[in-house]
């Protein structure tokens, strides 16, 4: 396919015809996959986005969805190569929640570390972390060798960026424990390329360039044009810092010539920041000038926080040079916005650090303490032997008797410390197996929901009557809903109680994809950090569906965009009130919520009455409900 694009097309074309005489709708899907990949080869994006939007249809039609996952990845890479990060991120969190349908391990792994790519490039290092981690117990999981080499690789260069050398060199020997078994020169280059970053940092400068090197190796004979491009930049930034510049020049020209052909415009960003950097060193101010610009405007358009802050120091820093004080204030201004945003990212990260860090530390403390009490019996023999030789000076049958007592005493001490330790260890395995055993219970209850749900979406996909398709499609909304609080639970510490930002912004992004509506829907979400059991998540959930799913199917008919509200908030002592709704065409001002007949609105009512809550109607534009609600204890 990648030597004749042209001959796979046409055998793609074949395969298509083929599969469309027998009706098999996933081959037809896998022939539009092969024909996207060979316009991907060719560069022509309309058609690669075209094709796989095609194979979607007929995964959805046939309801495969693993087949929608992995297009959705498909898609989302597509975008990312366009540096379409919001379009890129929504599709990979669509991917992933058809992967997690299907119980697609790999699937669920790629896209937690695609994701995390994403935040990586943004800034988010809190978010980043989490994802790889979640990749990498995956992978470990199946055995993935070389995702386990990419993803240690990745999870090394964020401890890097916190100058953790220490964590990230650990995560580099295990990316190199698999190198022999891996056999991938692209994984392989990628290790080489973290460790030249770490060392870098550490100011290793000629260490740093003998694993760039290795890396350009690698990479040179696989062809992959965006490690190419990594790779040359690389070389490029730190020879500039080993004040080579001429050299460097070449190499960050070899990055810009690949970045611009596979559109990358973050590398080309970071290239255009640091020639102009170079020529700011060389005292060349105009020119530091522009390439500073040209970095600048590309870093601001595709949302590269980091590119943004490098490259607004270099025009601080070039501005304030030639005099040009008003400009040179506002990029120290962009400057130290972006600055700001970072570090606040990396002091989250910082915090993820140390609960990973938590279970060493433990380990330690266990280690530390069963030393001192080494140390403790030790001394108390040694007491033992001076009282022995005191004793034998003189009063010896006395000191014998102490001793024997002293000793005896010690022995029921142990003995009864023994005692105290086992029953704490007992306490200890209890709690361990009741946490094991509600995580066990959360996620089964989820899992049951999602086949639930499922079977639903099968027998739906056999119904011709839209009435009827939909009712079933309401009843999948509430299952996901409900699924959505007992996957919290098992992923929580607590097991019985969640943050409700998190799972209320999940339960909106659900019922958003659900009804994937070729409109410009903006959300006005305001969420406390608060945490709730599942008698209170269940109904408040189950509210907040019936009301968005009405906003979705009539508020927005013969309109382009809309908005759609939700916020939650404490009045009173243990008492809370949301504002939920949209600012689409509304419902009659005469309508009385109470005397509705419909499913839903009789749902909405009992839910409300659970929470020992009432609901009225806000008037003003649109359809907006105050509901105020008590927290059930669970």
């Amino acid at each position: 396919m990648n030597s004749k694009p042209d001959s796979a097309l046409f055998f793609a074309g074949l395969m298509y015809e083929l599969a469309e005489q027998k009706e098999n709708k996933k081959w037809m899907a896998k022939a539009f996959h092969y024909m996207a990949a060979t316009f991907h080869k060719k560069r022509e994006y309309k058609n690669v986005e075209e094709y796989y939007v095609k194979a979607l249809e007929f995964y959805e039609e046939i309801n495969d969805a693993k087949g929608q996952g992995l297009t959705y990845h498909l898609l989302a890479n597509l975008y990312l190569e366009q540096s379409q990060y919001k379009k890129s991120l929504q599709y990979f969190n669509k991917s992933l929640i058809f992967a997690e349908q299907a119980n697609d391990r790999t699937g669920m792994a790629n896209s937690y570390n695609d994701i995390g790519l994403i935040h990586y490039m943004q800034g988010n290092y809190t978010e980043t972390l989490s994802f790889f981690n979640k990749c990498l117990e995956i992978k470990e999981e199946i055995r993935d060798v070389r995702g386990i080499m990419i993803v240690n690789s990745n999870i090394s260069s964020i401890y890097a960026s916190q100058e953790n050398y220490d964590r990230a060199l650990m995560h580099l020997d295990k990316s190199c424990s698999y190198l022999e078994e891996a056999k991938d020169k692209r994984a392989i280059s990628g290790v080489y390329q973290s460790y030249g970053n770490i060392y870098q940092l550490q100011g290793k400068l000629d260490l740093a360039l003998e694993h760039f090197m290795k890396s350009l190796k690698e990479i040179e004979e696989t062809k992959d044009n965006w490690g190419l491009a990594s790779c040359y930049f690389n070389i490029g930034n730190l020879l500039n810092e080993m004040l080579e510049y001429d050299k460097a020049v070449e190499y960050l020209g070899n990055s810009i010539k690949i970045s611009k052909e596979i559109g990358d415009k973050q590398g080309l960003a970071k290239s255009y920041t640091r020639l102009s950097s170079i020529d700011f060193q060389k005292g060349n101010v105009d020119g530091a000038i522009d390439w500073g610009l040209q970095g600048l405007n590309l870093a601001q358009e595709v949302g590269a926080v980091l590119a943004i802050r490098n490259a607004s120091d270099v025009l601080y820093k070039a501005y304030k040079s030639s005099g040009q004080l008003e400009k040179a204030l506002k990029m120290h201004e962009l400057y130290l916005r972006m600055n700001d945003s970072i570090n606040s990212k990396e002091n989250k990260g910082a915090a993820i650090k140390v609960e990973y860090e938590h279970q060493y530390e433990k380990e330690q403390a266990l280690a530390d303490a069963k030393h001192q009490e080494e140390l403790a019996l030790s001394a108390e023999r040694e007491k033992r032997q001076e009282l022995i030789a005191w004793s034998a000076g003189g009063g010896l049958l006395l000191v014998v008797a102490f001793a024997f007592f002293i000793f005896n005493r010690l022995q029921v001490t142990r003995r009864q410390k023994k005692v105290i330790e086992e029953q704490k260890e007992l306490v200890e395995k209890q709690k361990e197996e009741r946490e094991r055993m509600m995580q066990e219970i959360h996620h089964r209850v989820k899992n049951n929901m999602q086949i639930v749900k499922s079977l639903l979406g099968l027998q739906a996909g056999k119904i011709d009557d839209k009435k009827t398709k939909d009712m079933f499609k309401e009843c999948q909304s509430r299952i996901t809903a409900m699924a959505t609080i007992h996957e919290n639970m098992y992923q929580s510490e607590e097991l019985v109680r969640i943050d409700i930002d998190h799972y209320l912004k999940v339960i909106v992004e659900k019922i958003a994809y659900s009804y994937q509506m070729d409109k410009e829907i903006t959300y006005n979400l305001n969420i406390p950090t608060i945490k709730f059991g599942s008698r209170t998540l269940v109904p408040l959930g189950l509210i907040i569906n019936e009301i968005m799913t009405n906003s979705y199917k009539y508020a927005f008919k013969d309109r382009e965009s809309g908005e759609i509200t939700l916020e939650v908030k404490e009045i009173n002592n243990n008492e809370y009130q949301m504002i939920i709704g949209d600012n689409g065409i509304g419902m009659p001002m005469d309508f009385v919520h109470e005397e509705s007949n419909s499913l839903g609105t009789e749902l909405v009512h009992i839910f409300t009455e659970q929470l020992e809550g009432t609901i009225e109607r806000i008037k003003q534009a649109g359809t907006m409900f105050k509901i105020t609600f008590i927290p059930q204890d669970d």
